[in-house]
């Protein structure tokens, strides 16, 4: 996993860390440092809405800052803002590959089930071609699921 850089209270870049929690950890302690100061809340708040996508336009809006001073902001806050996009990130995927899991193991399921009544059926009968459809189905949607897990 790669190292996250994180700030300290004047924005400038201190020690690297390596697990989300570790980032989660000192941006919550940073909340308790900026909960008094109101440029500072001001300028949490826009790393914030930057991390989540916000144009610059809306954030100029919803926090009655400048464009131009956002811009800069922006500059000076990068290692910030890239931070909390790749917790979020990181927490999407983690959010994905455990839906993809539980995905994996009901196809599983289900093409054990379709496989233990082809298993008892007569292979002559027209019910049995329509398991042996569902089957290939099954098994191609597993193909599919694991190529998808492979990717990353």
């Amino acid at each position: 996993m790669p190292k996250i850089r994180l700030l300290n209270e004047d924005w400038t870049t201190r020690e690297s860390v390596t697990t989300i929690s570790q980032v989660k950890e000192d941006y919550a302690d940073l909340d308790e440092l900026l909960e008094d100061d109101s440029l500072e809340n001001t300028k949490q708040q826009f790393v914030m809405l930057r991390a989540a996508g916000c144009p610059y336009s809306k954030i100029s809006e919803q926090l009655d800052i400048s464009k131009t001073t956002l811009v800069k902001w922006g500059k000076q806050m990068k290692p910030a803002i890239n931070d909390l996009k790749t917790i979020e990130l990181e927490e999407l995927r983690e959010q994905f590959f455990a839906s993809q899991r539980a995905r994996i193991q009901t196809l599983g399921s289900q093409l054990a089930a379709v496989n233990t009544e082809l298993a008892t059926r007569d292979l002559k009968e027209v019910p049995t071609l329509r398991l042996f459809d569902i089957m290939i189905k099954l098994t191609e949607t597993l193909k599919t699921e694991f190529k998808i897990e492979g990717t990353d």
